[in-house]
């Protein structure tokens, strides 16, 4: 008979065999769904662990780089030197991936369960367990119901599921919202109260509309409230996303942030203000990754990120608060794997960011553009305007879509020239699962790029015809 463990071993060896064939991305592919910590075999988790390291240090993982952190962490005597990674690289099976990371997740959740019973074993002829059978046998149920939940992990009985559901029902408002935000109230209501848990936004836009803008706005805004933020910024450098922000909290003009120190309208009020609001943004829950395109590797820093930084802050808030990970934007992402066309490749991002959304309880915020069908015709922008992906209105919990009423060429030459300040605006969700579909009318203010609350600015259902 096989050995199971032989079989996980040969798994886990496979699946580092890849990281050091193919590097940064295979292991981003590999950590997003396995961490070093669950394999059991010890040298294939030394180079894990390793690969690990040299990524979180910035550098391109090779196998020189991941023999060099094996001296660093003490555990190159597993290598076998470059002869023995050469080795293991050779044990590379791509095609196989998802199947040997199935076979390691399994093994490592029996392996755990393995390690509960036997500590239950032994509690079970100590003279308390014979004193308080209650106590001992309540403990053994409960390291059952964990087991199932953990190798089922997809799947609850009826019991359970209307548990939770109940639960989760009771406490939904209690002490506030645990929703994040957007900082556009009539936009809040229609989302029943911001970005929730597990579920996915999605924001989408013409070039010069104000996406990106909504993006970085609703991102400052419910960090000053508490909750965790993490930024895959693939459009804008990371000066330009600190600078908008500035911009849109202090009512500094993105034109004369531009100029600098040397703006000759700068006066000391203003130099006071934008170093306020500096300092501010500085103490905020706020990370920003402006380097990362692939779809695997963003996973990976962004599951780190959950439990190293988000989770904690979530914890020590009593559980109140929503941990957001924005990603700006769709269409410059890519995946690794072969793909027909580009088409089913932005299918498979978008399901695996709704897949991850759910299994780490954390919104997802994703920015998206819009062709340029809507404009051309002259009406509001639907689903169907969406750039080369159709199933994000399948993946997605909420679209929502902006819609500049002026007319775009005269509002961009106006707002050069200084005339134009503030003008009409639709957020029309256009998608949204749990709550209703509408349009809100909102103020966009062009020189600080900030959306602002119109007065009776909420629409049931969406407009078929909008008056430019």
């Amino acid at each position: 008979m096989t050995d199971p463990e032989q079989l996980t071993a040969e798994a886990e060896r496979a699946l580092a065999g890849g990281v050091l064939a193919r590097g940064t991305s295979e292991l981003a592919l590999v950590r997003a769904e396995v961490a070093p910590e669950d394999m059991g075999d010890a040298r294939a988790r030394a180079v894990v662990q390793a690969a690990c390291a040299v990524m979180d240090g910035g550098a391109d993982v090779t196998p020189v780089a991941v023999l060099a952190a094996m001296e660093a962490q003490g555990t190159v005597g597993l290598a076998g030197g470059l002869a023995g990674l050469d080795a293991m690289r050779g044990l590379d099976r791509p095609g196989e991936r998802e199947g040997l990371l199935a076979r390691v997740q399994g093994h490592a959740r029996v392996r755990r369960t393995a390690v509960l019973a036997s500590k239950l074993a032994v509690l079970g002829k100590t003279p308390e367990a014979i004193a308080e059978p209650d106590r001992y046998l309540a403990a053994v149920a409960s390291v059952a119901d964990r087991a199932r939940e953990k190798v089922r992990r997809s799947s609850v009985g009826s019991r359970e599921a209307v548990l939770r559901t109940f639960s989760a029902w009771k406490d939904r408002g209690k002490g506030g919202s645990n929703a994040a935000p957007t900082g556009v109230r009539g936009l809040d209501d229609l989302l029943t109260g911001g970005l929730h848990a597990k579920k996915m936004l999605v924001i989408g836009g013409r070039p010069a509309e104000g996406k990106t803008a909504l993006a970085i706005q609703s991102m400052y805004h419910a960090a000053r409230l508490g909750h965790p933020q993490l930024l895959f910024s693939i459009e804008l450098p990371l000066e330009d996303v600190v600078g908008r922000g500035v911009c849109q909290s202090a009512d500094y003009g993105s034109q004369r942030w531009a100029r600098g120190a040397s703006d000759p309208g700068l006066v000391k009020g203003d130099m006071e203000r934008i170093v306020s609001t500096c300092s501010d943004i500085s103490l905020l829950p706020v990370e920003i990754d402006e380097d990362e395109r692939e779809l695997g590797a963003m996973l990976a820093k962004a599951r780190v990120w959950l439990e190293t930084v988000a989770r904690p802050i979530v914890e020590a808030a009593g559980g109140k608060k929503t941990p957001v990970v924005t990603i700006d934007y769709l269409q410059r992402m890519f995946a690794q794997g072969k793909f027909q066309n580009r088409d089913a490749m932005l299918a498979n991002i978008t399901d695996r960011l709704a897949t991850f959304a759910k299994r780490e309880a954390c919104a997802i915020k994703l920015v998206a553009a819009l062709n340029r069908n809507n404009s051309k015709e002259r009406r509001s922008p639907t689903m169907a305007d969406l750039r080369e992906c159709g199933s994000v209105e399948y993946d997605a919990n909420a679209i929502v879509l902006i819609h500049q009423l002026a007319d775009p060429a005269s509002r961009e030459e106006e707002e050069r020239e200084g005339r134009l300040v503030e003008s009409d605006a639709l957020l029309i969700a256009d998608k949204n699962r749990d709550g209703p579909k509408g349009a809100v009318r909102a103020l966009w203010n062009g020189p600080t790029g900030k959306f602002k609350d119109r007065p009776w600015s909420y629409d049931m259902g969406r407009p078929d015809h909008v008056e430019h």
